[in-house]
């Protein structure tokens, strides 16, 4: 919300009122919306590299987007921004990031991080069940992907560690990084307000932004 508490804040208002009926609302609605870039552009990755671990640096920025703040009336301008679908399947992991926000409950989820570890964002696993594991070990340890080792419908997702060819008792160490399921519903416990925090912080560049705008605003009017 954009407030005019500061003298400097009323003074240029009151310029911008003098100067022309559409000075005010413009230097407002353009505030707004820059406020909604900046999250998008800058500090909603910031505050996710908090949260998550975050492999595909362009997953968030990719699955965002912000609405520009519209009309005249500047009691009831906003801008918003969040995450987003699209038609691909990623579209299921931005919804259930945002979800994240809150905690409460994620509908058809395959991967639950093991033991609180943040969740990962990462490349296709390969698949595996007992029958040719050392091999897909072996490749998915070559290729730097995680392995879903399957029984049926559920399984472990684990990081192969090292490989040792030579030890014949236990030749691969592994780390489970998620247990697998499929159509499962998760209650979220920990909130992960990504998307509010990173808000928060753009939300203290709102005077810069305005001061910025109404300027802009002066010089276009004189």
């Amino acid at each position: 919300m954009l407030q005019f508490k500061s003298d400097k804040l009323i003074d240029y208002s009151h310029k911008l009122s003098k100067i022309h009926k559409s000075a005010l609302p413009n230097a407002v609605r353009f505030t707004l919306t820059d406020a909604a870039k900046d999250v998008k552009f800058n500090t909603l990755q910031k505050h996710a590299n908090k949260e998550f671990d975050v492999k595909k640096a362009s997953f968030f920025r990719a699955f965002s987007a912000y609405e520009p703040a519209k009309g005249w009336d500047i009691g009831n301008m906003k801008a918003t921004v969040g995450m987003i679908k699209k038609g691909n399947p990623k579209s299921v992991a931005s919804t259930k990031v945002g979800k994240q926000q809150y905690a409460g409950t994620i509908k058809d989820r395959s991967y639950i991080p093991y033991e609180n570890k943040k969740p990962k964002y990462d490349k296709k696993p390969i698949v595996t069940e007992k029958k040719g594991y050392f091999g897909k070990a072996i490749e998915a340890d070559q290729k730097k992907v995680p392995l879903l080792v399957k029984k049926g419908k559920k399984g472990y997702l684990v990081k192969i560690k090292r490989i040792n060819k030579k030890k014949a008792d236990n030749p691969i160490v592994t780390e489970i990084i998620a247990t697998y399921g499929e159509n499962r519903d998760v209650k979220l416990k920990q909130k992960r307000p990504f998307l509010n925090n990173a808000a928060l912080e753009s939300g203290r560049k709102l005077n810069s932004f305005y001061i910025k705008n109404a300027q802009t605003q002066i010089n276009r009017y004189r």
